[in-house]
């Protein structure tokens, strides 16, 4: 765009467009990561969606009812609302790294108990083989 500036086109059009490869891109990053790491995209990718739509759903709408009740919509409920719903999301995706960062913090003097807890949690992440 600064070599070949469109004069033409609006800035709308345009960014739009840079959004559109940006989430393009994004996409197939995921999909060679996932290629690589031997792991299925869309099944991974709809558990952390609901996961982290159950997690907003549950906080965020507590915070929904208390400004729809109380303090009517201003700028620190809706702050609070979507800061809410950013924490709840993040923890979600960042629970395996939690959970590990809370054992070395809790089990400092025990490293074989620290490399039990490490082994449960590779074995609950592996896919299981049978069905239910």
């Amino acid at each position: 765009m600064l070599l070949l500036p469109a004069t033409w086109i609006q800035n709308i059009w345009i960014i739009l467009a840079l959004g559109v490869d940006l989430l393009l891109l994004g996409y197939s990053i995921a999909v060679l990561d996932a290629f690589d790491e031997g792991e299925s995209l869309l099944p991974n990718l709809w558990r952390s969606c609901l996961a982290s739509l159950l997690g907003a759903t549950l906080f965020g709408s507590q915070v929904a009812l208390v400004m729809i009740a109380v303090t009517g919509p201003n700028v620190a409920m809706i702050g609070l609302l979507l800061m809410t719903i950013a924490s709840a999301i993040t923890v979600q995706v960042f629970s395996p790294r939690i959970h590990r960062l809370l054992d070395r913090a809790a089990f400092a003097g025990m490293p074989a108990l620290q490399h039990a807890r490490e082994e449960l949690r590779m074995v609950d992440a592996r896919p299981s083989s049978h069905k239910d």
